[in-house]
C-alpha cells in the first residue's frame, strides 16, 4: 500500500472526512427596539414642530375686517372703528374684546356693546345707543334706566324731550316722581314738560300747555291728585286760561290767571301754606 493510501485509511478510522471540519455558531437576531424608539421620537418631534407652526399661524392671524352694526342716531360709526384699530395689533385670536368694550362704552351716547369674532379675520361690533327719556338740565340726558350721561356740548339738544332739573345725586328721585306724575296726568290728557327739584327742595312742574305748578316740598303725589280732582270738577273748562297754580297750602291751592282774564282766584279747603 502506498503512503497516500495508508493516510486515507488512517483518516477514515479517525472519522475525518474532507479537508477539515469547523463548528458553525448560530446567528444573533438584530435588535430593532432602539431604532423603533428613535423613530417614535423623530415622528413626535415632527408632529410637535408642525403643531407649533399651525399654532403660530393661528396666533398671528390678523383682523382685516371690522363690521359695525346697530341703529345709529348719535354714535359715529367711523369713530367706533378708529377706537378699535389700536387693538388689532394683537391679532385675531389674542384680540382684547373686553378692552375694546371698555373703550367704546366710555362714549356718552353708547349704552352697551357686544363683540364677536368670526373666523378667519373679522370682528363684529354691535352698538346699542342710549335710549333717552328726558333731558337733565341744560347739558345732560337721562336714559331709560334713569342714568345720567353728559355728551359733548356740540351734540344736538333735543327739544322734543321733557326737561328735568336737580342735583346730579337726585336723578333717581326726580325720575321716579316724573314717571308717577306723568302717569296720572296722562289720564286727563295732560302732559308734563318740566319737573324741577330746586336747592330748597321745592318741586316745580310745567305742563305742555304752559301752566306752571308750584308743588312745594312734600306730598307731591297727594297734591297732584287734589289738583286733578278739582280739574275733573270743573277747573278743566278754564284750564287754558291759567298761568300758574300754587299747591303750597294745606289741602288746597291758589290759581293765578293769565292777564286780561281774571285777577287772582284762591281755591282751598283749609287755610295756611305748608311750603
Amino acid at each position: 500500500m502506498t503512503l497516500l493510501g495508508r493516510q486515507k485509511a488512517t483518516n477514515r478510522k479517525a472519522g475525518i472526512s474532507g479537508a477539515s471540519s469547523k463548528t458553525v455558531k448560530p446567528s444573533t437576531p438584530f435588535n430593532w427596539k432602539p431604532l423603533r424608539k428613535m423613530s417614535l421620537v423623530l415622528v413626535a418631534g415632527l408632529v410637535l414642530s408642525g403643531a407649533l407652526q399651525v399654532v403660530n399661524v393661528v396666533l398671528s392671524q390678523p383682523v382685516t375686517r371690522i363690521a359695525v352694526r346697530g341703529e345709529f342716531n348719535h354714535v359715529d360709526k367711523e369713530a367706533v372703528v378708529n377706537k378699535v384699530k389700536p387693538f388689532l395689533k394683537d391679532g385675531f385670536v389674542m384680540l382684547d374684546l373686553q378692552g375694546i368694550r371698555e373703550q367704546l362704552i366710555q362714549q356718552p351716547w353708547v349704552f352697551d356693546v357686544a363683540l364677536a369674532r368670526h373666523w378667519p379675520d373679522e370682528i363684529e361690533i354691535t352698538v346699542e345707543e342710549q335710549a333717552v327719556i328726558a333731558r337733565w338740565g341744560e347739558t345732560g340726558f337721562l336714559n331709560h334706566r334713569g342714568e345720567l350721561f353728559k355728551p359733548a356740548a356740540s351734540d344736538v339738544i333735543r327739544d322734543d324731550l321733557p326737561v328735568l332739573y336737580g342735583r346730579d345725586t337726585d336723578t333717581e328721585l326726580v325720575v321716579n316722581h316724573f314717571r308717577e306724575l306723568s302717569a296720572v296726568l296722562v289720564e286727563h290728557h295732560l302732559s308734563l314738560k318740566k319737573l324741577q327739584l330746586n336747592e330748597r327742595n321745592t318741586w316745580l312742574a310745567s305742563l305742555d300747555s304752559g301752566v306752571e305748578i308750584i308743588i312745594g316740598n312734600g306730598a307731591v303725589m297727594e297734591k297732584m291728585r287734589l289738583l286733578l280732582f278739582a280739574y275733573e270738577q270743573g277747573l278743566s273748562a278754564d284750564f287754558s286760561q291759567i298761568q300758574s297754580i300754587d299747591m303750597r297750602y294745606n289741602n288746597g291751592f291758589s290759581v293765578a290767571w293769565q292777564a286780561d282774564t281774571k285777577s287772582v282766584a284762591v281755591m282751598k279747603t283749609a287755610s295756611g301754606r305748608q311750603g
